[in-house]
């Protein structure tokens, strides 16, 4: 009876390995997803409301959950101390402060990163252009991101649940 139990435990807890794999693919597209809503408010804002990057995240921080309003609360926090800081140094600061705590991977993360490259050292067009780029660019991730959960879900719940069934077969 107690060897059924640890069996059940083995298989149960190896399913649950898979499923927290296949949960992490969701929290990624959930994130990017929140990256994309953000970077619209924030295009709106710059284009047709003409207020500057600087009070445009001001704007939309509230519209922002989880670690993105994190790095949208960090980067204005590294702007108000520091006064001389470029806002591409208190971005990447910021994003570089919240990287554990994104689902996202290096590409993505990099997107983040570059996004900070071009904005506020032109017009308000150039601005926009950059933030315009930086949603083309996590549109296309989430598209991917989607695909791979597609494709690879299952498949992580599947082996996690076969790999407990393994072991427990190797130790009978």
């Amino acid at each position: 009876m107690t060897m059924l139990i640890a069996d059940i435990i083995v298989i149960l807890g190896c399913g649950y390995i898979g499923m927290s794999f296949a949960s992490r693919m969701n929290d990624r597209i959930s994130q990017l997803e929140e990256v994309e809503k953000i970077f619209s408010l924030l295009a709106f804002n710059i284009e047709y409301m003409a207020i500057p990057i600087n009070e445009a995240i001001v704007k939309v921080q509230t519209s922002a959950s989880g670690v993105i309003r994190n790095i949208l609360e960090q980067t204005l926090e590294f702007l108000a101390i520091y006064n001389d800081i470029p806002f591409s140094d208190a971005w990447r600061r910021a994003v570089k402060m919240s990287e554990r705590d994104l689902f996202l991977t290096k590409d993505e993360i990099k997107i983040l990163h570059d996004f900070s490259l071009d904005v506020g050292k032109g017009d308000c067009e150039h601005t926009v252009n950059s933030v315009k780029l930086t949603i083309a660019k996590i549109k296309h991730a989430k598209e991917t991101a989607v695909a791979e959960k597609n494709k690879n879900s299952k498949l992580y719940k599947g082996t996690g649940f076969l790999l407990g069934i393994f072991i427990v077969l190797i130790l009978l």
